[in-house]
């Protein structure tokens, strides 16, 4: 029994790390010292699925499916009185329940609790296909939050465990409403390669944690760490970083992906197939750009043509149009004005706006649903998230010296972009070093730094939002010493427009505050710049800031710029032209994990 007691899938199952259990609620045990005894919780289990219990829907063994399921497994069916679980196997459907489904919903920059992404399971039923797949099962988890705790707040507790967390079952529309609606955040479905009983296990074992309550920590036991835990019941694989003080969802679709024969395919991993579920902005986006040149022109005019009584008569240019072109324009403007709403850009008539245009689109004919699986990049071929860099720099006022980075997430502008919010920038705590005649200084610190372009894609008044940037941490202060830096602070706003499809300019400006001691410089910062792909494996960012000094007479002006080459999500070449009082060239060679 003590070797039944040590197995990995009975101490997954009690959800047990270093010997102690994780789940904090008393009724997941059922002896008293089960959170620390592995044993003990196994004889206590035994000997309540075999008592007489309550009612069949409370009985030991339909609280607990999975753990029936395993014990019946290893100790043989017949060790169990039969106790009909109704309430688990009306939930459960096992007769139809076929596959699951690991969901990732990508990153916004709105709120601190969703920059990283976003893990949650689904229970795929037979049966479903098309839209039907939106009253699929879920099961989340994530922190009880008050309303009245924000971002800000939210952050600071989630980093120190000030949340209890628990397991949620939804409908799976509910997540869509949330995340690619309200949110517009973009889903993607990886269907995991499981075994029917193992699919059974990790639903019973779901079931289970439906009343459980757990510790919360933002950085490491998340969303992502528990959904990985709860996978581990059946995948003898570590789907989380051992050894990393962070877990990030991106972690656990990047090992679920990968396999020792084809490290960047799904091909022999545990994925099976892969869903997109595009946001409504992404959808919009991509009829857009499917568009023609004359197709916009009619997009734009019937956008300008509507007033408070509604759409106007479509007529001229739109009634020569072809069914499939109708179609697409009239189905973009749905997604147009959907969109509008959900960013707070309508007037009282988007209702109105809507009506006609669906008593339009009901008139055309009916087409079959594009297949859109695969037309973006999956976010599991993005570049991993860590990142170490060695460069070499020749700058005008030190010569030549060697420079490392460190940066433990996430992305950059120049930084592979799938599955991830594009024209954006997030990293945490990057350090660079310089190492300079045999001196080894600090160069810089950003704690913080944020950047979040909401491009205008047709130009549109109406089609703009705020583009935003923030910036703490130390940067040089003195072009004349080598590794002296100081406390700097960066809030800019703007706007953002769309080039084609490959570029995206911007304009922002705003303040920066530099503090080093006893000196402190106030100035309105101004930052021009553009940012996009050049073919597929390269990558430009291209910026030009300056900073008008309020209380020195010390105002300049900084030009950066930067190719990166290569499209490899372990590795990356740079190439860089910096002029801040004096030119810099710096050569980097970087790897990713």
């Amino acid at each position: 029994m003590s070797a039944l007691a040590s197995h990995p899938q009975w101490l997954a199952l009690l959800h047990y790390v270093n010997g102690e259990s994780s789940v904090k609620s008393s009724d997941f045990f059922f002896a008293e010292n089960g959170a620390l005894s592995a044993d003990a919780e196994l004889k206590a289990t035994i000997a309540a699925f075999n008592s007489p219990g309550t009612k069949d829907f409370r009985h030991p063994q339909c609280l607990f499916p999975a753990r029936r399921i395993w014990l019946s497994l290893h100790l043989g069916a017949d060790h169990f009185k039969t106790v009909n679980c109704f309430e688990w196997k009306r939930w459960a459907e096992l007769d139809t329940l076929q596959s699951i489904s690991m969901i990732y919903a990508t990153g916004h920059m709105k709120s601190p609790v969703s920059y990283f992404g976003h893990n949650f399971l689904k229970f795929n039923n037979g049966n479903s296909v098309g839209s039907s797949r939106l009253l699929d099962p879920t099961i989340n988890f994530g922190a009880e939050v008050p309303d009245t705790d924000g971002g800000l707040k939210y952050f600071i507790k989630g980093i120190f465990g000030g949340y209890k967390a628990g397991f949620e079952m939804q409908l799976f529309y509910r997540h869509m409403a949330k995340y690619g609606e309200a949110e517009l955040r973009d889903v993607w479905e990886y269907v995991l390669n499981l075994t029917d009983s193992e699919v059974e296990l990790v639903a019973a074992h779901s079931f289970e944690l439906q009343r459980q309550k757990l510790d919360y920590y933002f950085f490491r036991e998340n969303c992502a760490h528990q959904i990985a835990k709860l996978l581990g019941v059946v995948v003898d694989k570590r789907l989380v970083p051992r050894h990393n003080f962070w877990t990030m969802p991106y972690n656990v679709i990047d090992r679920l992906s990968v396999s020792e024969q084809t490290p960047e395919m799904i091909k022999g991993s545990l994925i099976s197939d892969i869903i997109y579920h595009p946001s409504r902005r992404t959808r919009f986006h991509q009829a857009y750009f499917r568009m023609s040149a004359a197709l916009k022109v009619i997009f734009k005019h019937q956008v300008e043509s509507f007033n408070g009584e509604g759409v106007l008569a479509f007529v001229g240019d739109y009634q020569a149009l072809a069914s499939a072109e109708k179609i697409l324009l009239i189905e973009s403007l749905l997604d147009y004005y959907e969109y509008q709403i959900i960013v707070g850009n309508t007037e009282n008539e988007s209702a109105e706006i809507k009506r006609r245009l669906l008593l339009e689109r009901f008139a055309l004919p009916s087409q079959p649903e594009e297949n859109q699986d695969h037309q973006e990049a999956p976010p599991h071929l993005a570049q991993k998230p860590s990142r170490v860099a060695l460069s070499v720099v020749d700058d005008r006022n030190f010569g030549k010296y060697t420079e490392l980075q460190l940066r433990p997430a996430y992305f950059d502008f120049l930084s592979l972009d799938a599955g991830r919010k594009a024209d954006a920038n997030f990293t945490i705590l990057d350090t660079r070093l310089g190492i300079a005649r045999g001196e080894l200084k600090l160069l810089a610190l950003d704690f913080l730094n944020i950047t979040n372009l909401n491009p205008s894609i047709t130009g549109l008044s109406d089609d703009r939002g705020l583009s935003w940037h923030f910036r703490l941490g130390l940067d040089e202060s003195d072009p004349n010493c080598f590794g002296c830096v100081a406390l700097n602070f960066d809030w800019t706003a703007g706007h953002a427009v769309k080039f084609g499809e490959s570029f995206t300019g911007f304009a922002l400006a705003g303040i920066h505050l530099e503090e080093k001691g006893k000196y402190q410089s106030n100035a309105i910062a101004a930052d021009i710049g553009i940012t996009g792909s050049i073919g597929s494996n390269a990558r430009l960012f291209a910026g030009l800031q300056h900073k008008h000094s309020l209380t020195t007479t010390q105002n300049n002006t900084a030009l950066d710029v930067e190719l990166r080459f290569g499209k490899s999500a372990v590795w990356d070449v740079r190439l860089g032209y910096k002029y801040k009082h004096a030119s810099r060239l710096k050569f980097t060679v970087a790897y990713h994990w």
